[in-house]
């Protein structure tokens, strides 16, 4: 996987926090923000598929069959 550089802007005491568990793990910080991240993004998506869940049961959303969506796209 390739690595691509970033940059943004987070609250001191965020920066701080990192610092510290930086230093008191010796860990990059790139690799504590991107397991971090990891883990917030596994959690919301848990959290999306409840809410398609909870769209889908309350008549929002509409499931489509599979050998519908194959055949409408010709790839039957």
């Amino acid at each position: 996987m390739s690595r691509i550089k970033a940059t943004f802007t987070l609250d001191e005491n965020v920066i701080a926090e990192l610092e510290t568990f930086s230093k008191g793990l010796s860990k990059k910080k790139s690799h504590i923000i991107e397991t971090a991240l990891s883990i917030y993004f596994d959690m919301m998506d848990s959290r999306l598929a409840e809410k398609m869940l909870k769209d889908v049961e309350s008549g929002k959303e509409e499931l489509v069959d599979a050998e519908k969506v194959y055949k409408d796209l010709g790839i039957n």
